[in-house]
């Protein structure tokens, strides 16, 4: 009997070791479970009538929020989405309220220790905002760009001539975070006319704050009409009156140089010039800013013309024979009249309104008569009346004395006279004589 009670002692504690080594097994090979954690509980924005809650949790989980004014009366919002980063936004609430609320995720509550976590609504905003904007009276063409400031959120319209334009929403300043900044761009407006512009900004609470302004859009650039400015001119200066379709701020150029600034409606000045070739250019800005240029190149030629000459078979001829080309310089471009007269009966004043020949000189200043026939007349040459503007004053009393008549002539004195004219009208002459003997003298 005592054996069998042993052995049947010895099998029971053999049964409780096995017991528990199975138990060890088990608790070793079964998976941690970790309670999910919530934190972070914050309340992202409130309004008078809304509010958004947030927070985290470190797994993925559902979103519940109970809320109310008192812990007997609280009301649940959720979201059965299995997240990390929460969010839940609540409406339909009291302004100028306190509320108390908890989180909940995944059937763990974060309730501030049991205390529940508040927030209060504030009080219904009738202030309206402010909106800042400024409208210039011109615009320089059809295209406008407008910026402003107003409260940050706030909806902006702008009507043009009563039609809506655009619409944005004003975003945070860059340095003052209590203001909205906004911009419309690209804005069409009605070309030369004027463009009245109406603003309104819309706050969140729907509060309302108005702009408004007339803008005219210049589409027309001033114009100045510089066709009759003269190419050449006599002096080392040029007057310059010139009317303009608008008022405006012009300034005028000589060579690159700034020689007269003003503004109005009238240009009326005197430039300087060089002598020789100056580019002359007018740049106008009218008050939309809209600019014009306009160049034109005015030769200053106010040196009178020089002249030399000379005769290259000399100063003496046989009849038949008397004929020489005649060569020299003057002013590059001038025009080169050539008169030959000879003495009759009685004293005259040559008229040179018939030149034997004319030429032009070269850019070197020179010219050439080829092979002049002194004694030719003027019937010979059938040349059409033609003179300078303006005779040289020494040409303009000059008289020829008359022939010496003589049984026995054997020599006659021809008088040749030049006039260089340039391309101003200034004329200077010159004059040499020549004897031309008969054929039968000795």
């Amino acid at each position: 009997a005592d054996i069998n009670r042993k052995m049947k002692k010895n099998h029971s504690s053999m049964q409780q070791k096995i017991m528990a080594l199975l138990v060890i097994v088990l608790f070793v090979n079964l998976p941690l479970v970790t309670a999910l954690e919530i934190t972070n509980v914050n309340v992202a924005s409130v309004a008078p009538n809304s509010v958004s809650i947030q927070w985290t949790t470190d797994q993925a989980a559902d979103s519940f929020v109970h809320y109310g004014k008192d812990t007997a009366s609280l009301k649940i919002v959720g979201d059965a989405n299995s997240v990390t980063d929460h969010t839940l936004q609540i409406s339909g609430l009291t302004p100028s309220t306190q509320y108390l609320y908890s989180v909940e995720s995944s059937s763990v509550v974060n309730d501030n220790d049991g205390k529940l976590y508040s927030f209060e609504t504030p009080a219904p905003d009738t202030t309206p905002p402010t909106i800042t904007v400024k409208i210039p009276e011109l615009n320089p063409g059809t295209r406008l760009q407008l910026s402003g400031e107003t409260e940050i959120g706030a909806r902006v319209e702008i009507t043009i001539n009563s039609k809506v334009a655009a619409t944005t929403t004003a975003v945070p300043h860059t340095e003052e975070k209590t203001k909205g900044n906004f911009t419309f761009t690209d804005l069409l407006l009605v070309e030369n006319s004027n463009n009245v512009l109406a603003l309104t900004a819309t706050d969140p609470a729907g509060n309302k704050a108005t702009a408004q302004g007339t803008v005219f859009a210049d589409a027309t650039k001033p114009k100045i009409d510089l066709k009759d400015v003269p190419s050449l001119v006599a002096d080392n200066s040029y007057q310059l009156k010139k009317n303009l379709t608008e008022d405006v701020h012009y300034e005028i150029f000589v060579n690159n140089k700034s020689t007269s600034k003003g503004d109005g409606k009238l240009i009326d000045v005197s430039l300087p010039l060089k002598e020789g070739p100056n580019t002359i250019k007018v740049i106008l800005q009218d008050k939309a800013g809209l600019t014009t240029e306009q160049e034109v190149v005015i030769e200053a030629d106010s040196k009178p013309p020089t002249i030399k000459a000379e005769l290259s078979r000399g100063k003496e001829y046989y009849e038949g024979r008397a004929s020489s080309p005649i060569s020299g310089t003057t002013k590059p471009g001038a025009k080169v009249y050539l008169y030959v007269y000879r003495p009759l009966p009685s004293e005259f004043t040559p008229s040179f309104d018939r030149p034997r020949a004319t030429t032009t000189a070269n850019e070197k200043g020179e010219f050439t008569f080829d092979d002049v026939s002194f004694s030719s007349t003027i019937a010979d040459i059938s040349l059409q009346k033609l003179m300078p503007k303006e005779l040289p004053p020494e040409l303009v009393k000059i008289k020829i004395s008359p022939a010496v008549a003589t049984s026995g002539e054997q020599e006659s004195t021809y008088y040749i006279y030049l006039i260089a004219e340039d391309k101003t009208g200034k004329t200077v002459s010159w004059q040499q004589q020549i004897q031309v003997k008969s054929c039968f003298s000795g």
